[in-house]
């Protein structure tokens, strides 16, 4: 499923840097593979007459008990770089599952790879004092370890 299939989720609020604000809708698409359980979570801009087919991507998947970790982290949406969607979206995704969140690991080639975009996310949630950082496992956790 994509954006038109997928459940209401809610609407979030979104900050830059500068103070500008966007407030964003969001829908989750949850599955179960052969894996385990997967959430697609996308984001659009409000009012409605400001979306395109352009839209933000998170995926999550179920890793262990209360625990899912982040397999995919896209902003597509080119207009809205910077106001924060994943450091808003991951505290309210745990949340819902009542959940921990873990990042991938930072390991270029394996089936999980952390990209350098979201290694700043997960940086800035951590100094932020909502995220935690376990250097022997290379991954960052919400709510914080």
């Amino acid at each position: 499923m994509a954006w038109e299939g997928a459940y209401p989720f809610g609407t979030i609020s979104c900050a830059r840097s500068s103070g500008e604000r966007k407030d964003f809708e969001v829908r989750v698409d949850p599955l179960n593979d052969s894996d385990g359980r997967v959430w697609f979570y996308y984001a659009k801009p409000l009012p409605v007459d400001e979306q395109t087919e352009e839209k933000y991507f998170a995926s999550v998947k179920e890793v262990g008990p209360n625990l899912v970790q982040t397999e995919g982290l896209k902003n597509g949406l080119s207009r809205y770089q910077g106001f924060g969607i994943t450091r808003t979206l991951i505290p309210l995704i745990a949340t819902a599952l009542s959940a921990r969140i873990r990042s991938s690991q930072r390991r270029a080639g394996d089936a999980e790879m952390r990209t350098d975009e979201a290694t700043a996310v997960w940086e800035r949630m951590r100094r932020e004092g909502v995220a935690s950082y376990n250097p022997a496992e290379d991954r960052y956790y919400h709510p914080p370890l």
